[in-house]
This record gives structure tokens, C-alpha cells and sequence, in this order.
């Protein structure tokens, strides 16, 4: 199993509020007295068919960060981009959606709102695919439900 280590500056970038972020307990200290989180990076390929949809969820809390590449044949998908929410009340406004197109990425870290989802895939849609890779909680790690 890889492990990697991030340190300090990360730390402070963190959303204000989210004090129960993994990042924010601190497991040891670096040489240079800065805090270090060792985590758990797992790479998975994902490919979704038509019909396939991903409702709204802030992802699992044993989940430290996400980056995703999409992996499309050419523009033709840019409209099947993760989408992003807040939430007002008891329901959730879509806030952006990234374009699903070749050369595209995205980052981020999961909080108790860092609310996403992907659009219901037409039936006659090509494959979506993507590769992401995802931190973890050291120790822990992608589990299929």
C-alpha cells in the first residue's frame, strides 16, 4: 500500500467551520515542526453507462480529497460534468457543473457540504469515463457498497 504524507500550507486552506476535517487532527509533526496527515491515495477507473446517475452527496467521511480526470473520446460529452450543489434549506441548488471534455480535471477536498452529483446518463449515451483518485483516512479506503 502507497501512502502519501501532506503537509502544512494545505492545512490552511482548509473551508472555515470544518474543524472536523481529517486534515485538522494532526498526527505528527515534519522536521520543520510543520503538521503532516498521512493518507491513503486510491486510483479507480470509473466507467458509467446510460441511464447511470449519482445523486447528491458530499462523499464518505473517511474521504480526505478527490481529483478527477475525464477520460471522453472527444467533445461530444462536455454535458456529462459533476456537478456541484450548496444547500438551502431542504434542498440543493446546482451551483456548476464541470464540463466532461477532453484535457479536463478537477479537484477537491470533501467537507460536510461539498455537495455533488451527476446528471441521469441518456440511454444512448457513449460510456463516461473517468479516472479519479481519491484520498483517504490513512488506513482506510474505497469501499463498494
Amino acid at each position: 500500500m502507497i501512502e502519501v504524507t501532506i503537509r502544512g500550507s494545505i492545512l490552511a486552506h482548509l473551508p472555515p467551520g470544518e474543524c472536523d476535517h481529517p486534515l485538522k487532527h494532526r498526527e505528527a509533526t515534519g522536521r520543520d515542526g510543520a503538521p503532516t496527515r498521512i493518507l491513503t491515495p486510491v486510483a479507480i477507473l470509473y466507467r458509467d453507462f446510460g441511464g447511470c446517475a449519482i445523486g447528491v452527496h458530499p462523499g464518505i467521511a473517511d474521504k480526505v480529497a478527490t481529483m478527477q480526470s475525464s477520460l471522453p473520446e472527444d467533445e461530444t460529452q462536455r454535458h456529462l460534468g459533476t456537478t456541484f450543489h450548496v444547500k438551502e434549506g431542504d434542498r440543493f441548488v446546482e451551483v456548476k457543473t464541470n464540463r466532461f471534455a477532453p484535457n479536463s480535471a478537477y479537484g477537491f477536498a470533501r467537507t460536510a457540504s461539498s455537495w455533488h452529483s451527476v446528471k441521469r446518463l441518456k440511454m444512448t449515451e457513449k460510456p463516461r469515463n473517468s479516472i479519479a483518485l481519491t484520498l483517504y483516512k490513512r488506513g482506510r479506503g474505497y469501499c463498494s457498497e
